[in-house]
């Protein structure tokens, strides 16, 4: 057999598809389109405590659903579970689905070399103190206009009538979402590492720290509202404690641990537990927490502070699993966290709350799935304390968009080559001699190592295709290549799963489920809007080129979606080659950047669900990372100016879209100093002053000292105003006509006319 007849049909069934996809698919397995339509399931009754010990699959037990939550207080209700969710029976049929898709996936959920081992994970809790710090001292005076003076100031605020202050920068009217630092217009609180630095901000002369509230972990974010302080904390990484099993209920401990348990409700005592220096036996009831190594939980912590200098906790939960965002719709928080979901020999480890296991009964279902996690969203009302933790069992969590009235999580999923083969396999086996074909079915089938299989199918359809005649070859080859060309033409080598779950108050109901091709940049690539979902996305499509050879390349696409999830409208392949930068929904408009080597920035018309169009298109240097609205006529972008080989330095476009079918650039500013800005990574690091026509945002990684840029606006015209020294900025917000800019280490105070520094203050002076 020659090389050259061998490479004929090898390349027909096997390295036309090698070509574009060997060593770019590197997790999950491509799947068609999902269904969204399941039966309904009934209202979950309240669990029930019980004290027998639950233990993994295989170990002698009456019984082996995990016990019910005994940990207080209890959820203020339990949650219905609608649409198309079901919940589980037992935790056996939990235990069931997770290996059946285990079976189904070519990537197992669970770690080889953990077979042979169990772990239980203590659940640190440690409460927090609040420290009142010595009397404050400003470190520079405060300088007034000749209007004003601090007596003027202080009584101003004083009868109530505060100044305008601002609030975070929030992707959706009404939505707020947590951020390292918050101001309520009068103090400013701000997360920096293992704590929270409250700050009397206004008026500046009064500028000084109040106190602070110290955390065993990572502060990863605050909200304010009214005289409630929420503070969202993870605990620095447990290692786990390894366990060996022997008796019925019966675990041995084979290394020494200290746990340390605090329960913070109020009149309540700490107690520390130690093993001695020994392999000792204790019972433990199994499952209990998630397997390391390590293990994460999220707790959330609610504080009064009617009194600032002196915060009261009034509640804490604690949530298994990593943080992954959080929101808050009037009195309500929703905070989601994700652990991953694990099988350890017949045992899969249950999320918890507040310590104690969720019943199989409680956690939702959402149909079959890859990768999965079990994802929690905590509804806390923090006005009278109530909460209730709805537990789903779906793919990962990547990115979250959320409405007032619907959350919505994303889920990336990513081709496989085995399955890209199948699918060519699928196509040109009836093309095959019956006797071929079914002597490669048979191979393929068989329960040889999979490479193998490959290798000896190629060799049959060879030893087959060399027998052929010249005429004949060249004719088999123009069919099946055809038939691969057409099979995996346009294929998308990735997929984002969507999942739609209702907000009614404390209920997080699962509704809907659906899928588009290609990847989601982050949550401005997504929007509701008049009962549709509208998504943004880059895939990765294989295209057959003139040569023969198959690649992948990227194409931009935006996908409409009713509220079932069904995709309705679909506008695809915008800027080939190129990938989503930035993307902002202005009602029935939708402005969406892609960047190769110029800035191609779309205008869609979005007013026809079913028929998305582009209507406007503009190309200049650089790209923007970042889209803000500003009036009914501009719009800003923030990102780079690019240049030969490189990004280049920070830029500021001002973007005329008052007719959205001639899309022009009036005004640009090139901060020619920096080189790039926190604000490229987390959109709340722009803050916007309309009424004063200027927006600020931090920079860095300049020839300058980092700081504050402030650009202002004069009636469609930018002008760099300047920019306040600070390193490390990561935040700027303002109070009447006063602007802060704050870092992990500091807070300096500027006015806003002409940012002289008015006040400054250290965070680190203790």
């Amino acid at each position: 057999m020659t090389w050259t007849s061998r490479y004929a049909l090898v390349v027909a069934l096997v390295a036309i598809v090698l070509a574009g996809a060997l060593g770019t698919l590197v997790a999950g397995v491509w799947r068609p389109s999902v269904q969204t339509s399941q039966t309904s399931t009934p209202r979950l009754s309240t669990p029930t405590n019980t004290s027998t010990p639950q233990h993994p699959a295989g170990v002698s037990t009456s019984s082996s659903r995990p016990p019910a939550r005994t940990s207080s207080p209890p959820p203020a209700t339990q949650p219905v579970v609608q649409g198309f969710a079901r919940t589980f029976r037992s935790y056996e049929e939990l235990v069931n689905v997770v290996k059946e898709s285990l079976s189904s996936s070519r990537f197992s959920l669970a770690a080889d070399t953990l077979t042979t081992l169990g772990f239980v994970t203590p659940i640190v809790t440690v409460t927090p103190t609040a420290t009142v710090p010595s009397p404050k001292t400003v470190a520079i005076p405060l300088i007034l206009s000749s209007k004003q003076s601090v007596e003027g100031v202080a009584a101003e605020y004083g009868v109530g009538r505060a100044p305008a202050f601002s609030k975070t920068n929030v992707q959706v009217a009404g939505v707020d979402e947590a951020d390292i630092v918050k101001t309520d217009g009068k103090y400013i609180y701000v997360a920096r590492g293992n704590e929270v630095v409250v700050v009397k901000a206004y008026p500046p002369s009064s500028l000084g720290v109040e106190c602070r509230i110290k955390f065993n972990g990572s502060v990863r974010g605050l909200f304010i509202a009214g005289n409630r302080l929420v503070v969202i904390v993870m605990p620095l990484p447990i290692m786990p404690l390894a366990i060996a099993e022997t008796t019925a209920g019966e675990v041995t401990v084979i290394k020494t641990v200290t746990i340390t348990r605090t329960v913070t409700a109020p009149g309540t005592t700490t107690t520390t537990a130690t093993t001695p220096p020994s392999t000792t036996t204790v019972r433990i009831p199994l499952p209990v927490t998630p397997w390391g190594p390590p293990s994460y939980n999220t707790t959330v912590y609610v504080y009064d502070v009617s009194s600032v200098g002196s915060p009261k906790l009034v509640l804490n939960v604690s949530v298994s699993g990593q943080y992954v965002t959080s929101r808050m719709i009037g009195d309500c928080v929703y905070v989601i966290a994700s652990m991953p979901i694990k099988l350890v020999k017949d045992y899969v480890p249950l999320p918890t709350i507040n310590g104690a296991p969720v019943s199989p009964s409680r956690i939702a279902f959402l149909g079959p799935d890859v990768r999965y996690t079990f994802t929690t969203v905590l509804a806390i009302n923090v006005r009278d304390l109530k909460y209730l933790d709805n537990v789903f069992m779906v793919g990962s969590s990547a990115w979250v968009y959320v409405s007032t009235s619907n959350m919505y999580i994303l889920s990336p999923r990513w081709a496989e080559f085995r399955d890209v083969f199948t699918e060519v396999v699928k196509a040109l086996l009836p093309k095959l001699p019956g006797d071929v074909s079914a002597r490669v079915e048979g191979v393929l089938n068989s329960s040889a190592p999979w490479s193998i299989k490959v290798r000896r199918a190629a060799d049959i359809v060879a030893d087959w295709f060399n027998r052929l005649s010249r005429e004949e070859r060249l004719k088999v080859l123009r069919e099946y290549t055809k038939t691969v060309n057409d099979v995996i033409r346009g294929l998308s080598l990735d997929e984002t799963v969507i999942y739609r779950f209702s907000l009614r108050g404390l209920n997080v109901t699962a509704e809907a489920k659906g899928a588009v091709p290609g990847m989601v940049l982050d949550q401005f690539s997504m929007d509701e809007y008049g009962g549709y979902f509208r998504v943004a996305t880059t895939s990765r499509n294989y295209v057959v080129e003139g040569s023969g050879w198959v690649r992948a390349k990227r194409f931009n696409n935006v996908y409409i979606l009713d509220m079932n999830l069904t995709v309705v409208g679909r506008l695809e392949g915008l800027a080939p080659g190129e990938r989503v930068y930035a993307a902002r929904y202005l009602g029935d408009l939708m402005y969406l950047v892609t960047y190769r080597s110029i800035d191609p920035l779309f205008g869609i018309d979005l007013s026809n669900p079913r028929e998305p169009k582009v209507i406007g298109f503009l190309k200049i240097p650089g790209y923007s990372e970042y889209l803000h609205p500003y009036g009914d006529k501009y719009l800003i972008g923030v990102g780079y100016s690019g240049g030969s080989g490189f990004r280049g330095c920070v830029k500021v476009s001002l973007f005329d879209i008052s007719d959205p079918s001639n899309i022009t650039e009036v005004s640009k500013v090139v901060l020619k100093d920096y080189h790039c800005s926190p604000l490229f990574r987390d959109h709340k690091a722009f803050l916007i002053n309309p009424e004063k026509g200027y927006i600020a945002f931090p920079v860095a990684c300049g020839r300058a000292v980092d700081g504050v840029a402030v650009v202002e606006d004069g009636d469609g015209f930018l002008r760099l105003k300047g920019v306040v020294p600070l390193p490390g900025g990561v935040r700027e917000l303002y109070i009447g006509d006063y602007m802060y800019a704050v870092s992990h280490v500091a807070i300096k105070v500027v006015s806003d006319k002409d940012l002289g520094e008015v006040a400054q203050i250290s965070l680190t002076t203790r």
